[in-house]
């Protein structure tokens, strides 16, 4: 979040913005107009392959773990 720097803050400069009313860009009514949404994508997987004989037994393991987000926001 970025704040505002004070300058359309009512006691320091009455009326240059009445609007705002010392919100940064947008006041609160001004928000709920946009609508933003998050699409998140994800992946895991993972593979396993053992070998054994009289005297050996071994094992290997290998995972993927795979993540993703897109964001959207419009008016």
């Amino acid at each position: 979040m970025i704040w505002g720097n004070g300058f359309c803050q009512p006691r320091i400069n009455p009326g240059e913005c009445p609007r705002i009313m010392g919100f940064q860009e947008h006041i609160l009514s001004d928000l709920a107009k946009v609508k933003a949404t998050r699409e998140f994508n994800r992946f895991t997987g993972s593979a396993t392959l053992n070998f054994t004989r009289d005297w050996l037994s071994s094992r290997l393991i290998a995972g993927v773990d795979k993540a993703g987000t897109r964001m959207r926001c419009s008016d």
